[in-house]
């Protein structure tokens, strides 16, 4: 399932995923390996860690931050001037394709930190359809200006 442009549709903006995604699951990583030096400077001391607890703690450790790369490389936010494309998923895949003319209202949201580093989520409301909530943005208030110029000119 690729991205594909339909007859007289163009692709104005791609939206890209903010660094600040990835701090959580790299403290996580960083601990982890920091806890498998030890164990391996306990083992070199003597004491009975073990390679094993070492193994462990490193897989332990860099799975949630590859599966956040791998996460964040497959999702697909992109803004055409017809529709806003989404696509997300690892193994199985979602596709969700919203013609302007369906779209009530955006909203962003940004905590404080996310305000600081300049990500944050745009909330979409179409109809009587649950909220698809674009999260993690570089630049949110980019992206949602897009998209309202784009509701704009169908409304025009």
């Amino acid at each position: 399932m690729a991205f594909q442009l339909k007859n007289g549709e163009t692709k104005t903006f791609e939206a890209h995923f903010h660094w600040s995604n990835y701090v959580s699951p790299a403290l996580w990583a960083g601990m982890m390996l920091l806890l498998a030096i030890l164990l391996l400077q306990a083992n070199a001391r003597g004491y009975s860690a073990g390679v094993p607890l070492v193994c462990i703690a490193l897989v332990v450790g860099l799975l949630p931050f590859g599966y956040r790369v791998l996460q964040n490389k497959t999702k697909k936010y992109i803004l055409t001037n017809q529709r806003i494309f989404v696509e997300h998923g690892i193994l199985a895949k979602t596709r969700i394709d919203i013609p302007y003319a369906k779209i009530n209202d955006t909203v962003m949201k940004q905590g404080i930190l996310q305000r600081l580093l300049g990500s944050g989520d745009v909330v979409v409301f179409t109809g009587n359809d649950k909220a698809l909530i674009l999260s993690g943005l570089d630049c949110p208030n980019e992206f949602m200006e897009k998209i309202s110029d784009h509701i704009s000119k169908k409304v025009a």
